[in-house]
């Protein structure tokens, strides 16, 4: 048997929100019914929604079987309202197509549920096509696990060997001004590589401002590499920083090659004077390789990669993360800078570090004429 939503489509059909049950449990101690299955466009854990439950045996409607929800009986298509359900859905694997659907009544919502990949380049889609919604004052929540690409950046080397799709950070034209509530979901495989094309502000968000919050996820298996030596600003979770924002309770485990400048495991630059960037039981367990000689490579951190003034404030982080220089040549007034937990400060910034810890190692492998 099936559940759809029916809040577009009374019948409970093609509506594209298909949810295949493959085990409904009403006997938690908390009360809730927990329904477990495969979505067909992602439908959100903790989505409360009105639902058709549909029984069906041999896949017709002339014969079904029961369903009974807290000693309460239905049979065959039934109006339920269960507001008390905890949806437990598999990531949905992306097909190559942005989706906006979720993105409706927008001049009355505040809050919006993304759950699929498809979901979350439509996001990307929204802020960086758009000359005038970055989302202030709005939330996203991620609503389940989401995988972009299947599989592991080293074990399947996609420094060589590309994986299907390339991310497109959210916030590369514009910045993101809202709020991004990852409710302790992972997101799964994001793919960049620049391609020497010296791209700036890079991360799974390219630039944030505005009292923008990002928080309480994982970012895991994701690679990032940048073979520009001109590219300014790149970090796993958010490349740039450009005004007053909170990073909160995000663990990321990415993989950053770069021969640009500014490289953060968390952020890469804090932009903008006289605000304050917040960086907060965030936790980087991946690499940071710096590659290139030259005006390139000049401040890697393990947590934040640089500062251009205001107030940047780290506290109760953790990196055990790889941070390795690989250069040969540099200017005289072009040394390196790298941190375990914050890289540089290039404009007279104020830099509090509380409570936070870097276990992670710092490797600098130079030639005998560096």
């Amino acid at each position: 048997f099936s559940l759809y939503t029916t809040d577009e489509n009374p019948n409970g059909y093609d509506n594209g929100k298909g949810f295949t049950v493959t085990n409904v449990d009403s006997t938690t101690t908390s009360g809730k019914i927990i329904v477990t299955g495969t979505a067909d466009n992602g439908v959100a854990e903790g989505l409360l929604v009105n639902l058709r439950l549909q029984l069906k045996k041999d896949a017709t409607l002339e014969s079904y079987t029961t369903f009974t929800v807290d000693s309460e009986t239905f049979e065959g298509v039934t109006d339920l309202d269960v507001s008390n359900v905890i949806f437990k859905n598999y990531p949905v694997a992306y097909n190559g197509t942005p989706d906006t659907s979720w993105y409706k009544d927008f001049e009355n919502n505040k809050t919006f549920v993304i759950s699929s990949a498809a979901d979350l380049y439509g996001l990307a889609s929204i802020v960086n096509d758009s000359t005038n919604e970055q989302f202030s004052g709005d939330t996203i929540i991620l609503g389940s696990d989401i995988t972009v690409n299947e599989g592991d950046p080293s074990e399947d080397n996609w420094a060589t060997t590309a994986p299907k799709y390339e991310w497109i950070p959210i916030g590369k034209s514009n910045a993101f001004e809202g709020i991004f509530e990852g409710q302790g979901n992972t997101i799964n495989g994001i793919y960049v590589n620049d391609d020497g094309t010296a791209a700036n502000y890079v991360g799974l968000f390219g630039k944030v401002a505005e009292d923008a919050q990002i928080k309480n996820f994982s970012l895991k298996n994701s690679c990032f590499i940048n073979t520009a030596t001109g590219a300014l600003g790149w970090g796993s979770v958010v490349g740039l920083c450009d005004g007053k924002a909170l990073i909160q309770d995000v663990y990321s485990n990415a993989q950053l090659t770069c021969s640009g400048r500014q490289i953060g495991g968390i952020l890469g630059r804090k932009a903008t004077a006289s605000t304050e960037v917040t960086v907060q039981g965030c936790w980087f367990e991946g690499s940071i390789t710096l590659n290139g000689d030259g005006d390139c490579a000049r401040a890697a951190g393990g947590i934040v990669g640089a500062s251009a003034g205001g107030t940047v404030t780290i506290n109760n982080c953790l990196n055990t993360g790889a941070i390795i220089s690989n250069r040969t040549t540099v200017a005289s007034n072009k040394q390196q800078a790298l941190g375990g937990l914050f890289g540089i400060d290039w404009s007279a910034s104020t830099i509090n570090i509380t409570n936070s810890l870097n276990a992670g190692t710092i490797t600098v492998n130079v030639d005998e004429d560096y």
